[in-house]
């Protein structure tokens, strides 16, 4: 298994706004839980998209997805209650 950091949804994150981000890493760790990994490994590989070939967002709700092309370089992105693929590290929508 690759090792991956384990964030901690006791801790507060906050991005540049101020807005909390713990939401997103609860998820990710929920995920691992719940398809049978362990704190501190890989449960992957997430399914691979281009900004172009991005599946709907509303028809995935609370999935993670690897985006290979993305604004800034490739990304892991979650889709959000309201149908958008926003980037785990700055809830910013994919671009």
């Amino acid at each position: 298994m690759i090792p991956i950091l384990f964030f901690d949804p006791r801790k507060m994150f906050a991005d540049k706004a101020g807005l909390m981000t713990r939401d997103a890493f609860t998820r990710l760790n929920d995920l691992i839980k719940r398809t049978g990994g362990e704190r501190g490994e890989a449960f992957g590989p997430l399914p691979s998209y281009t900004v172009a070939t991005l599946p709907s967002a509303a028809n995935n709700p609370q999935c993670l997805i690897y985006v290979s092309n993305e604004d800034g370089g490739a990304t892991v992105a979650f889709s959000d209650e309201a149908g958008n693929w926003r980037r785990v590290q700055d809830r910013a929508i994919v671009s």
